[in-house]
């Protein structure tokens, strides 16, 4: 095991739309503390609340929040390429490359 990433020590770089972000990893049971507090009453997922946590714990260069951005789909690139990256996953899943191909017919 890598204590390094067992402790979210792990970072990555990553370019959206030609800005370059540093992402840090959290250790994965943080992760899923993570999501569970930003749930409803109900269990479904508040995207503004999970968004704000990884604005504040996991994009740490450059500093971002809502309010650097207007486009929405810039928001969920971005925080698409986060979630991978705090799921600990490099590649997309099939599921989510037939989502990107559906949008773009």
């Amino acid at each position: 095991m890598n204590i390094d990433k067992a402790f979210g020590i792990e970072q990555k770089k990553i370019t959206v739309r030609g800005t370059q972000y540093t992402l840090q990893n959290v250790p994965l049971k943080e992760f899923y503390k993570m999501q569970e507090r930003c749930r409803d009453a109900h269990a479904n997922p508040l995207a503004s609340e999970l968004y704000d946590e990884i604005f504040k714990n996991v994009i740490v260069s450059p500093k971002v929040s809502w309010d650097n951005y207007d486009d929405v789909d810039e928001v969920e690139e971005l925080m698409q390429e986060a979630l991978r990256f705090l799921r600990r996953r490099e590649k997309p899943q099939a599921d989510e490359i037939a989502g990107k191909e559906q949008s773009e017919e």
